[in-house]
């Protein structure tokens, strides 16, 4: 975890943020949460996985940037 010690701490929330927001959407579909319809559920799933990817994408990004 050496690599994330150099990393603004803006950086590090923004990520974090949307790992909590990724674990959160999924919580809410699987559980059922507010009794969401099917389709809900689809789209929440999906809207995790495209947030999921943009944290991802920021975490490779801000490896690239410290080399």
């Amino acid at each position: 975890m050496d690599w994330c010690t150099s990393w603004q701490p803006a950086a590090v929330t923004v990520v974090a943020v949307n790992l909590i927001w990724v674990l959160g959407s999924l919580v809410t579909a699987g559980a059922g949460l507010g009794d969401p319809s099917v389709v809900a559920r689809v789209w929440i799933v999906m809207q995790a996985g495209v947030v999921g990817l943009f944290a991802v994408l920021q975490i490779v990004g801000l490896r690239r940037k410290q080399t």
